[in-house]
């Protein structure tokens, strides 16, 4: 098999990668619903939000486990833990687009997120402040300053991930090198 070669998943398989990413998607959207700015228990001080977000970076961490060991589960070769390089791409690629969807997801509804309980008119409860627009303005400003909080944050985030796409190309099997590739060194 070579190097673009990735083995071929069974529709059982590809199922069962499936189910997982729905069961730690569920298990994930419980989790930081606490810590998620459409609770209204949610608090906009801005203390508040930085340790709501961090958080949620560990939460976004534990279902990018759950998603690698899923996919590690289904294209391991010969039932050991080794990965050939492309199913580790692919695997790596999946993660990447699935927690960077949840945590530009989280950056989109905190930034609307007092926009929408102002004018959310059924809803029966509320946090308790929820600041005005141009308050919620100065305080967008101060969280995302270049070198602030949110950018710490974002720096935190890319290193969790880094760390589940770390671990699954831990994995990846050694390339056998041939004689010849080994005297033309």
């Amino acid at each position: 098999m070579s190097e673009v070669d990735v083995p071929v998943l069974s529709p059982e398989a590809l199922e069962r990668i499936e189910t997982a990413e729905r069961v730690a998607l569920a298990h994930y959207d419980r989790e930081r619903a606490p810590f998620f700015p459409n609770n209204p228990a949610f608090s906009f001080v801005p203390d508040d939000i930085i340790k709501a977000r961090a958080t949620t970076i560990d939460y976004i961490r534990q279902y990018a486990q759950a998603i690698a060991g899923a996919h590690i589960g289904e294209y391991a070769v010969g039932g050991t833990p080794a990965l050939d390089k492309e199913a580790a791409r692919r695997i790596s690629d999946r993660i990447q687009t699935l927690t960077d969807t949840l945590w530009f997801g989280y950056n989109t509804a905190l930034f609307t997120a007092p926009s929408y309980w102002r004018y959310a008119v059924f809803a029966t409860e509320r946090p308790a402040t929820i600041p005005d627009g141009h308050e919620w303005s100065e305080v967008w400003r101060s969280l995302t300053t270049t070198g602030g909080p949110f950018e710490q944050l974002r720096h935190s985030y890319q290193r969790a991930i880094c760390e589940v796409v770390d671990g699954i190309y831990e994995r990846v099997a050694p390339t056998p090198v041939s004689a010849a590739d080994r005297i033309s060194k």
